[in-house]
């Protein structure tokens, strides 16, 4: 379905903390830092912010900014996990 959004200029920042498509790195067996060393994130998917971006083109204000995350606070290592588990892969190995 097409989506009209408004001619006139608008800037509208969206702030994320970081975009993943999971699957591809567990699938390449790339490793990840143990869960001692892992850092804490903020994952946002790339289709869950392709919505967002269509949702303020279309209801913001002009100067708007908006902070986009998921409000977890989650190691990587266990986002990682979590993932290959819900994806039925192996866990990706891991380093320290």
């Amino acid at each position: 379905m097409p989506i009209t959004v408004p001619t006139t200029s608008l800037a509208i920042i969206l702030r994320t903390a970081s975009i993943r498509l999971p699957g591809k790195r567990i699938e390449n067996k790339t490793p990840i830092l143990e869960p001692n060393l892992a850092p804490i994130t903020n994952p946002i998917h790339e289709d869950d912010l392709a919505q967002i971006c269509v949702a303020a083109a279309l209801h913001s204000a002009n100067g708007e900014i908006y902070n986009v995350c998921d409000n977890d606070k989650l190691i990587m290592y266990d986002y990682f996990i979590n993932v290959a588990r819900y994806l039925n892969l192996a866990s990706p190995p891991t380093i320290n």
